[in-house]
């Protein structure tokens, strides 16, 4: 299957949003992220960017999130 450009500019933003998350880059994530962005847990809950990325790093594990239309698990140990 051939992407187009913006295919391909949006799975780039999903392969470095995801290398940052396995790699705790919160600064990176921060970039990506919008800052008015909602984060939804697999659990149903409603994260703001700056709670989520702050309970990530209480937690020392970025927990498994729903990204618009991306389905993220993703967990650092």
């Amino acid at each position: 299957m051939v992407q187009t450009s913006n295919e391909q500019a949006v799975a780039k933003v999903v392969r470095k949003q995801v290398s940052e998350m396995i790699d705790g880059d919160i600064k990176g994530l921060r970039q990506i992220i919008l800052p008015k962005a909602e984060l939804v847990h697999i659990t149903g809950t409603v994260q703001t960017r700056n709670e989520w990325l702050t309970s990530g790093v209480q937690a020392r594990s970025l927990c498994p999130i729903i990204s618009g239309r991306t389905q993220q698990y993703i967990w650092k140990q």
